[in-house]
């Protein structure tokens, strides 16, 4: 049986999820109710899914910069769908589980925005 036990972070990864965790502090009575697009979760920082993801259109009205597939493992873009757009991309495959150390791809989220 494999074992899901999360990876210990260290400083930096328990800085910037320190922070993360206070900007994701979302006050509910500002979420819109669902809608057909992503989700402004910050200025800038879109939340979506597969559908938002490949909807381009809507990444072109959007203003869509940079996109970060952190579920490459089903869905699978790749760049190729992006480049023509001008929009920068990179991907990781995410375990979908209460303990996973979403932090280990901080570097490759940084890289991207760079």
């Amino acid at each position: 049986m494999e074992d899901r036990t999360a990876a210990p972070l260290d400083v930096r990864e328990e800085q910037a999820l320190a922070e993360l965790k206070e900007l994701l502090k979302l006050n509910f009575a500002h979420i819109e109710s669902l809608s057909k697009r992503p989700a402004e979760i910050l200025p800038h920082l879109l939340l979506g899914s597969k559908d938002d993801a490949t909807d381009l259109k809507v990444l072109g009205e959007l203003g869509v910069t940079h996109v970060l597939n952190c579920a490459s493992g089903t869905v699978r873009t790749g760049a190729g769908l992006y480049a023509p757009m001008g929009i920068a991309y990179s991907e990781f495959v995410a375990e979908d589980c209460q303990g996973y150390n979403i932090m280990q791809h901080y570097d490759l989220l940084v890289s991207l925005a760079d």
